[in-house]
């Protein structure tokens, strides 16, 4: 086995590459995230006066559809 990084190009730049030859392998993974703002950008999104779309609502979704793709 190689200790060369397929997917990084000779640059060190992520790349593309073909994995549909790879067995399947069963993964575990931990995510961790932190949000920083400003205490009145907080206080807006608890009073739901946001201008934009509600985040948390929106974090939500994205999640939901990462964790389907990830388990498909």
């Amino acid at each position: 086995m190689s200790n060369k990084l397929t997917h990084l190009d000779e640059q060190g730049h992520a790349r593309m590459v073909d994995v549909s030859q790879k067995p399947d392998t069963e993964r575990i993974a931990t995510a961790r995230g932190e949000v920083h703002m400003k205490k009145e950008t907080l206080e807006l999104i608890r009073l739901g006066k946001t201008k934009k779309a509600m985040p948390f609502p929106l974090l939500r979704s994205a999640v939901t559809v990462l964790l389907s793709v990830l388990q498909s």
